[in-house]
């Protein structure tokens, strides 16, 4: 009984959404540009929705207390890479794009001011992923909430039978910059060599937030130009329809939008 519930349940799912995999070409060519802080090169458009000094700025940090930089001070110990030869041949890889792309930089380790440990995991479509581990640094830090969409909001907006389709926003943070005062902290170390990073980075409690702030006002946009169900999450953005076509037609306009503000989509999306 309960296996015959859940096949039917698993069917129901399965008819009320249908993803397509929408081919999505660019839509428009300009010079390439590091990725590293790469919004400070066109701050025009952002200032027309007057985001401009947002985005100077970048991400700041709120010290949890007069206390907090003494703290990051006496905790502050370089750490070893302790993975296997896979995770360290992935991780060497992605460092080395990484520098290539100016969203990290080599620093000496007298310009760090925090260590945080790194590490690898695996992508369930292939290919490895660097995480910067901040609990230290986050540990210092204030506490700042905000309201984010989640999966129960997207179960409201799902209806029987859409089509569906998402887009990746690739290497999103790393595009707006860190302020210098920040720049000393979340580092890391790698085989002897130490790195700071040059774009917002993954992994400070703060950056979420920066992100959707300073997006705030393209997603309005996207919302007031598109007829269908639009859902942000921080940097995935999931759009649902009844018709095959509009849909097409809608992740052309996304994409024009996000593109026109220097965000491109993530390879293989």
């Amino acid at each position: 009984m309960e296996h015959r519930t859940a096949c039917r349940k698993m069917k129901h799912l399965k008819k009320m959404m249908t993803c397509c995999a929408v081919e999505t070409s660019a839509i428009q060519t300009y010079v390439q540009y590091k990725v590293g802080a790469i919004l400070l090169n066109f701050l025009p458009q952002w200032r027309s929705i007057d985001q401009s000094n947002r985005i100077q700025r970048g991400i700041a940090l709120t010290w949890r207390d007069q206390d907090s930089v003494h703290n990051l001070e006496v905790l502050k110990r370089k750490t070893a890479f302790k993975e296997d030869q896979e995770a360290h041949s992935s991780l060497s890889k992605i460092i080395q794009q990484e520098l290539e792309d100016d969203v990290i930089s080599q620093v000496p380790d007298s310009f760090l001011k925090c260590w945080n440990q790194i590490f690898a995991i695996s992508k369930k479509n292939g290919g490895w992923r660097k995480i910067i581990d901040c609990q230290i640094l986050n540990s210092q830090l204030q506490t700042e909430y905000f309201m984010l969409k989640g999966i129960t909001d997207i179960q409201e907006i799902i209806m029987p039978n859409d089509w569906a389709t998402t887009i990746d926003l690739h290497q999103a943070f790393h595009r707006i910059r860190e302020a210098e005062e920040l720049q000393p902290y979340p580092c890391f170390s790698f085989y002897g060599l130490s790195y700071s990073c040059k774009g917002m980075p993954y992994g400070v409690s703060k950056t979420p937030r920066t992100f959707i702030k300073c997006l705030q006002l393209i997603i309005a946009e996207t919302m007031k130009r598109c007829s269908s169900r639009i859902f942000v999450y921080v940097d995935d953005i999931l759009i649902l329809d009844q018709v095959l076509t509009i849909l097409q037609h809608e992740i052309q306009q996304v994409m024009k939008i996000y593109s026109q503000s220097r965000f491109r989509r993530q390879s293989g999306y």
